[in-house]
């Protein structure tokens, strides 16, 4: 669930925003034996608000604010919560006053705390940039550069972060008909065991703007993962898993 409102301040313009999710789970088989992830079901709030200054008519300061707070719900027996709060902040500027041209930058810091003494807070200096081109009112191209600690609504505590590059074409073919690929490639550098992951990402999509409220999709994704093996337990009795492999 998610709601959000822009608020006029004089000049200004304050959108705060809040997030809720729920998320439940079964019990799932992991190298042919039954594991229990009830212990994974948990609450994420979002709670934010963005600040925009306008310096002109197509040129702002914008300020972005969010804290998250993720609350697990069951742990198991002599297992530390992943109970987790997050912050962040970014300030910085949104130029669309260069003709075909729009600019982004956002410049910051992000801290993750646990409610569990075990894992240490976490704080990283973060970023969003993006750079649009629209040369025509049917072609737009969006390269995107993105640095951040894991997005706490992910299961675990094990952390890590992320630096993400992608580039976006969305074309116009007819009134109600939209192309779209894309092309990303990504980093994870975990925290505390020193591996490291890499991902090639690649999409593409077809939309059909059927009328005001329904649309057809037909998409494809791909995404090459690599990076070092990580062996975690999957519980009592139950063999070992291997993920963050290739």
């Amino acid at each position: 669930v998610r709601t959000f409102y822009a608020v006029p301040l004089g000049r200004m313009t304050l959108t705060p925003e809040l997030d809720v999710q729920h998320y439940s789970y079964d019990n799932a088989i992991v190298l042919g034996a039954p594991v229990s992830l009830h212990d994974q079901t948990r609450d994420v709030i979002t709670a934010g608000a963005i600040l925009r200054y306008p310096l002109t008519d197509q040129r702002s300061l914008v300020l972005v604010t969010e804290a998250i707070d993720n609350d697990y719900e069951f742990t198991s027996a002599g297992q530390p919560t992943a109970t987790s709060h997050n912050g962040r902040v970014l300030a910085g500027l949104d130029d669309a006053a260069r003709g075909p041209w729009h600019y982004r930058l956002l410049l910051g810091a992000e801290v993750r705390s646990f409610a569990a003494s075990q894992y240490a807070t976490r704080v990283a200096p973060v970023f969003e940039g993006s750079v649009v081109w629209t040369p025509n009112g049917q072609t737009t191209a969006t390269l995107s550069l993105i640095r951040t600690i894991e997005d706490p609504a992910d299961n675990g505590a094990q952390g890590y972060v992320r630096n993400k590059a992608g580039l976006v074409l969305d074309r116009e073919v007819r009134r109600n008909l939209l192309l779209q690929g894309s092309v990303g490639y990504q980093s994870a550098e975990p925290i505390q065991n020193g591996t490291n992951q890499t991902n090639l990402l690649f999409g593409t999509s077809l939309t059909r703007l059927v009328n005001r409220w329904a649309r057809v999709v037909l998409s494809y994704s791909f995404n090459a993962q690599r990076g070092g093996n990580v062996v975690v337990s999957a519980g009592d009795g139950a063999p070992s898993a291997v993920r963050g492999g290739n």
